[in-house]
């Protein structure tokens, strides 16, 4: 998803909302969203500041940083 997409932001919220509500789970977070778990690593890894994000989120839940 372009960040010039209208919906770009309201769809990095939600992301970032689900691995928070999952505690930085990523196949959760998949699974809540409807799609694959390398389908939202690759999303994050796609905007590196929502990147910087989501491991924000996991190390505070005590989980290792994603991988590209």
């Amino acid at each position: 998803m372009n960040e010039k997409n209208p919906a770009f932001w309201h769809v990095v919220a939600l992301v970032l909302d689900e691995i928070s509500a999952s505690e930085g789970n990523m196949p959760a977070v998949a699974e809540k969203l409807g799609v694959s778990t390398s389908s939202v690593t690759r999303f994050l890894a796609e905007h590196p500041k929502v990147w910087m994000e989501a491991n924000r989120i996991r190390k505070a839940a005590g989980l290792r940083a994603l991988h590209r």
